[in-house]
């Protein structure tokens, strides 16, 4: 069963990412699975979208929410294999910023930015792998940060808390 995570950074770009979006979370990853009881997870951190245990890489061992995803087993599947269809892809630096300086406004105006299929930020990878999933538009996926991704998957019953 594939777990989201979503991460209350401790760090300078963390606390701006939480500031700026007005919200808890400053990333978000999939738990495909794990090995020896070490989670290994799908997420865009650090230049590309990676595979392998978080810890590593997020060394201010910030607090992790834990949820669990409800999706048919099928749906699991499908959003399993469009993650790992992404690993090694860029991360979208250029769409982060352009996230981060117009989000509060162009989303009120319901404007997309510019997609790039072969990149990814981190929010914006977990919403494209539901919306594939789903075989549905669930979310804008340019237009989400973490903490509204975790949201509107709660208000829609596609996520409940395992471990907060």
């Amino acid at each position: 069963m594939l777990k989201l995570y979503a991460y209350r950074g401790k760090s300078f770009i963390s606390k701006f990412i939480q500031f700026w979006t007005k919200g808890c979370y400053s990333h978000v990853s999939i738990e495909v699975g794990s090995i020896e009881q070490v989670p290994v997870t799908v997420e865009a951190w650090r230049g590309f979208v990676r595979l392998g245990d978080p810890r590593p890489v997020h060394r201010s061992n910030p607090p992790i929410d834990v949820y669990t995803i409800n999706l048919p087993i099928l749906q699991q599947e499908l959003m399993l294999h469009f993650l790992l269809s992404q690993v090694n892809k860029r991360y979208d630096f250029l769409a982060m910023f352009d996230f981060m300086y117009s989000w509060r406004f162009m989303q009120k105006a319901g404007i997309r930015l510019l997609q790039h299929r072969d990149k990814w930020f981190c929010s914006e990878l977990i919403a494209a792998a539901f919306n594939t999933a789903t075989n549905t538009l669930v979310f804008s996926s340019n237009l989400v940060s973490p903490t509204e991704l975790v949201e509107k998957l709660k208000q829609r019953g596609l996520v409940d808390v395992c471990n907060a």
